[in-house]
């Protein structure tokens, strides 16, 4: 079956263009009117179908060696206009009805829990699994042009990206890290996340409570989000307390509350500026929060690099791997094609698109199957 894998790049979609895994000296440029930049796709062991004038699938490089990784989604360019991080989501999605199994109910569940930006509808007539860039990418990083935008020339590629989203803070949220000043005053513990349909996730800010569910070669890079709530989605408030002069507790003021929150905030976007791995988490946990996506540009005088990657999804299979699950995209898709675009969050705006699909392996006829010694055994019960 990981013969008929085939990746597909465009900008648009009739300028789709079939791309070479692991070329890493070639990606794919696209260009429209929103966006120009380069798209490189990574898979581990890929022996799948490859562009006419190219030699050879390119099934191993580098890249994967000590890591757990099956496929990298790199890209880096430049938006022609300012867009908030609170409009640009990457999108997986489908034009027709899925058949979706109750694992999948459960893999969306888990989705959610590492990333927590991620929202998602599987049940309409045409599916989607979303989530905001600024938290679904597992590094994001950013620099001024090599090439000016007045000038003829592509930008050249970074095959190598490394977590720095100081270009993208603002200069009021880097205040912030140094005057204790946060935006999440209105509650001690969190506040709600996501579209009124999805119900919505708690996120908050609050310092390291436990490890993550992931590590840092995940596509959730070790994220902490808490998200347990009741059952209308929300997180109860926790009672905090001070201890008195005479060794009782007794309840914080809001005054005292909106202190300690700020404080906690500042020290969060401390650790998100400087950089990095670590930096990642935290930085999932502040845009998991809308009032800071809003509040972030991206902006088309700096070059932006981003990749998502996981060892979940193996596009050979075509399918999602999680520990004690196996989910068969085939079965649930349909035959359709999966399709992955980096958008504007009302869909208006596609600034490119990426389809990945194959062929589903089929049955061996009756003489293709194994003989010997227990070849007879095998074809009496595999009928």
């Amino acid at each position: 079956m990981a013969e008929t894998l085939t990746i597909r790049i465009g900008a648009m979609p009739q300028r789709m263009l079939v791309c070479n895994p692991n070329d890493e000296e070639n990606p794919i440029h696209v260009k429209n009117a929103n966006f120009e930049g380069d798209v490189l796709i990574r898979v581990a062991n890929f022996r799948g179908v490859v562009p006419e004038d190219a030699p050879g699938p390119i099934a191993s490089i580098p890249y994967f060696n000590g890591r757990s990784r099956k496929m990298s989604f790199q890209f880096q360019g430049r938006f022609a206009k300012e867009w908030s991080a609170d409009d640009l989501v990457w999108s997986q999605d489908w034009d027709q009805p899925l058949n979706v199994p109750t694992m999948m109910n459960l893999f969306t569940k888990f989705w959610k829990m590492t990333d927590p930006g991620s929202f998602s509808e599987l049940n309409s007539p045409t599916p989607y699994m979303r989530s905001y860039v600024a938290t679904a990418m597992c590094t994001i990083t950013s620099w001024p042009p090599v090439v000016p935008a007045s000038e003829v020339g592509e930008e050249p590629f970074r095959p190598i990206l490394v977590e720095n989203i100081n270009g993208l803070l603002s200069a009021e949220t880097i205040a912030k890290a140094h005057s204790g000043v946060g935006v999440l005053t209105a509650q001690a513990s969190g506040l709600s996340l996501g579209d009124a349909e999805d119900g919505g996730v708690v996120a908050s800010v609050e310092d390291d409570v436990g490890e993550g569910v992931a590590d840092a070669d995940t596509n959730a890079v070790g994220g902490d989000v808490e998200v347990a709530g009741d059952s209308n989605g929300k997180q109860p408030q926790q009672q905090q307390t001070l201890v008195s002069k005479f060794g009782f507790p007794r309840r914080m003021t809001n005054e005292q509350k909106q202190q300690q929150q700020a404080e906690k905030e500042s020290k969060l976007i401390e650790r998100i500026m400087k950089g990095g791995d670590e930096s990642v988490k935290d930085r999932r946990r502040f845009f998991a929060v809308e009032e800071n996506r809003k509040e972030t540009v991206f902006k088309p005088d700096l070059v932006y690099g981003f990749e998502v990657f996981n060892p979940y999804f193996d596009p050979n299979e075509f399918k999602i791997k999680i520990p004690g699950v196996s989910i068969d995209l085939h079965k649930v898709t349909n035959g359709q094609p999966m399709r992955l675009r980096l958008m504007s969050k009302d869909g208006e705006t596609v600034f490119f698109t990426v389809e990945v699909s194959a062929q589903p392996a089929e049955a061996p006829a009756d003489g293709d199957k194994p003989q010997g010694r227990f070849g007879g055994l095998f074809n009496r019960f595999s009928k």
